[in-house]
């Protein structure tokens, strides 16, 4: 047989036929019944006004001891705040995106992340781990935080250690 087809018995539907659906439905990119934007429009928030994208670069520094691995909690308080995206850092150790929960992207302005590395190039004193790219609806000004919960050394010894944020430079690192 060609394709799929919709069986009773196994309950599989084509995947195009489950987009065209969720699309008829109006449950693609936007949401639920939203309006993308035309050409010249800006999509609003709920109080009217554009959104607007920020990103804050995320260190830890550890002072003389190697980084193996680290937990955050990065959040953004002001108005409504939304995290919409993660990036990797700047040392080759944390280079990829850390873990998190991809289903909370989106959801609120807070976000656990966290990474290990396993190898021996591991980075010492302060460096950039992670860039965090949050949503930001309505007038305001946002405070952004991290708080380290715990660092690792290449043992699995604990390592002291800080989090600070700043917010990210647009054309580099």
């Amino acid at each position: 047989m060609i394709g799929s087809t919709f069986r009773p018995s196994t309950g599989r539907w084509p995947l195009a036929a489950l987009l065209a659906l969720a699309i008829v439905r109006g449950f693609g990119p936007g949401g639920a019944g939203a309006a993308p934007a035309q050409d010249g429009q800006r999509q609003v928030g709920q109080d009217g006004a554009a959104p607007r994208f920020e990103a804050i670069d995320v260190f830890v520094d550890s002072g003389e001891a190697p980084l193996a691995a680290w937990q955050l909690e990065v959040s953004g308080d002001g108005p409504k705040v939304t995290v919409v995206g993660v990036e990797g850092g700047e040392h080759a150790a944390f280079r990829e995106p850390p873990y998190h929960d991809t289903r909370a992207l989106q959801r609120s302005g807070r976000l656990i992340i966290a990474a290990f590395h396993t190898r021996d190039d591991l980075p010492t004193a302060r460096t950039r781990v992670a860039r965090v790219h949050f949503m930001v609806e309505g007038d305001g000004v946002v405070r952004y935080t991290a708080r380290l919960v715990v660092a690792g050394g290449a043992n699995g010894d604990r390592v002291t250690a800080r989090a600070s944020v700043r917010p990210a430079k647009e054309n580099g690192r």
